[in-house]
């Protein structure tokens, strides 16, 4: 039976799809860290996660790839920015051929990145040396990819190299790859045999494209001993959260490979080491930077599954009036603002482009409430809780204009609105914020959803000031249960504040 090492794809699709892509590309110049004209904000944020667990021939089944493409969808929507309607997720039977490409070249990608936004790409399956095919090609194994034939119902590096070259559009593109073999003869182990098949040098495709890959070509990528997931998943997603959201790339990288070594070589005696290859130009990437243009997702018909706090595919009602060049103008001034931390500076152009909207284009338009979103995160890190209120509360109101009441954006909006009106200690009316938030997220993505453990946890903080100690006993309860089903880490910002509100109700315990 034809065999599949995750060493070998990883450092083989990594060096296969950079050469492709450098010879898709016009000739790349040298990179440059102050190069300007790299130095664009992130305007919105995009993600396509993969991982296959269950083929459909049973005889290749692994243990963690869906699990881990869970996480690192989890991640991307907890820790690093990502709304939860912008990461799309396909998992076993659900990433077929089909549906990968569908998603990867006509029905998602494509039709939701724009130039300044940031992709996201990762992919957790099995993976097929060059020798496996007789055309000498490398392939990943998709759900109902037939090992026999490759050719005919796999995907080629060379298709993956030419579909993110050619149809998606965006300028930054970040692919994690993380491809493992069927692993039964070396218990825990991602490859039946060591072999050369690629190195990760060969995927760029230029200014603006990264490559992590989970080990190098000589090597073997590792499943963990102490938990459920490949050892490469579980230290990207740790290294990515080290710092919060300050977290850059380039200092993950350095973490995310003397981790995967070190835990490696304590439980298995073997080396196993991160690849990355860049064309960055400018500042290092900031994965979880805040969009600073966020967009609806265009009503688009792709069967996919979504995240826990994803939203269905909403269209905004359209503006009577176009927004005028120097309002666009000042507001790419702003974003830069933003992006460079001048906070101050870009709280005076956001109000002035606020009045200008409201007198050109209205007030209850998408623009308008794209403004409000940022000048409402302004005011509350200048300390400014009672202007953040009024302006969370009149975009919770445009949102659901434009949206619908139970919209993803009204629910994000809510919750906002219930965390400043706790920050200025009105626990009268956040109560029915709190309360409408849980209802809000509950309807879009489970009652595991991890917005829910938030307003689980708001809800309890109220129930706390009003000495209602069981109620919010229970409530912790429930939020301590999604915590654990969605595994989150212990520096996960929503499991910290539930560990926050847990101790400090035991406190009002002890002290009432």
């Amino acid at each position: 039976m034809l065999l599949f090492a995750r060493f070998s794809v990883l450092p083989l699709l990594c060096a296969v799809l950079l050469t492709l892509l450098c010879s898709l590309n016009a000739p790349v110049q040298a990179e440059s860290p102050n190069d300007n004209s790299s130095q664009t904000p992130v305007r919105d944020k995009w993600a396509l996660v993969i991982g296959i667990s269950n083929f459909k021939d049973p005889k290749i089944n692994l243990k963690y790839p869906a699990k881990d493409a869970r996480d690192f969808a989890d991640f991307l929507v907890k820790q690093a920015n990502f709304a939860g309607d912008h990461v799309k997720v396909l998992v076993d039977d659900k990433a077929t051929r089909s549906n990968i490409l569908d998603m990867l070249a006509d029905k998602w990608l494509p039709r939701v990145a724009a130039p300044d936004d940031l992709v996201v790409i990762y992919v957790s399956s099995h993976g097929s040396p060059s020798h496996a095919d007789v055309g000498g090609a490398n392939f990943l194994v998709a759900h109902d990819t037939d090992p026999e034939r490759l050719f005919s119902t796999g995907i080629s590096m060379q298709e993956l190299a030419s579909i993110v070259k050619e149809r998606v559009h965006s300028d930054r593109v970040v692919l994690f790859l993380d491809a493992c073999h069927s692993g039964a003869a070396r218990t825990g182990g991602k490859g039946l045999h060591r072999q050369l098949n690629f190195n990760a040098d060969n995927l760029m495709q230029g200014t603006g494209q990264l490559v992590v890959c989970s080990s190098r070509a000589d090597q073997i990528s590792w499943e963990s001993q102490k938990y459920e997931n490949g050892v490469f998943t579980r230290q990207l997603i740790n290294a990515l959260g080290k710092e919060g959201k300050k977290t850059r790339l380039g200092s993950a990288f350095a973490d995310l490979k003397d981790s995967v070594q070190e835990e490696v070589l304590a439980d298995r005696g073997e080396l196993q080491t991160p690849v990355m290859e860049s064309k960055w130009r400018g500042s290092d990437l900031l994965l979880s930077c805040l969009p600073t243009k966020p967009r609806a997702v265009p009503n688009i018909n792709a069967s996919v599954t979504r995240t826990p706090t994803s939203e269905p595919g909403v269209t905004p009602k359209p503006s009577a009036k176009s927004v005028p060049v120097y309002l666009k103008r000042l507001d790419k001034m702003a974003a830069e603002k933003m992006s460079e931390r001048q906070y101050d500076e870009a709280l005076k152009l956001y109000e002035i482009l606020r009045a200008g909207l409201e007198a050109t284009v209205g007030r209850d338009t998408k623009h308008t409430t794209e403004c409000l979103t940022q000048l409402g995160w302004l005011y509350t890190v200048k300390g400014r809780l009672a202007d953040a209120e009024s302006l969370q509360r009149e975009s919770v109101r445009i949102n659901a204009t434009l949206y619908g009441p139970d919209s993803f954006f009204v629910a994000r909006e809510t919750t906002l609105l219930c965390n400043t009106l706790l920050a200025m200690q009105d626990y009268v009316e956040a109560t029915p914020v709190a309360m409408r938030a849980i209802e809000l997220w509950e309807g879009l993505g489970g009652k595991e959803n991890p917005h829910v453990l938030e307003s689980l946890v708001n809800m309890a903080a109220i129930d706390q000031h009003f000495k209602k100690y069981d109620k919010a006993d229970d409530l912790l309860e429930r939020a301590q249960k999604i915590a654990s089903a969605q595994n989150l880490a212990k520096n996960n910002p929503h499991r910290l504040k539930l560990q926050h509100r847990i101790d400090s109700l035991r406190q009002a315990r002890r002290g009432r």
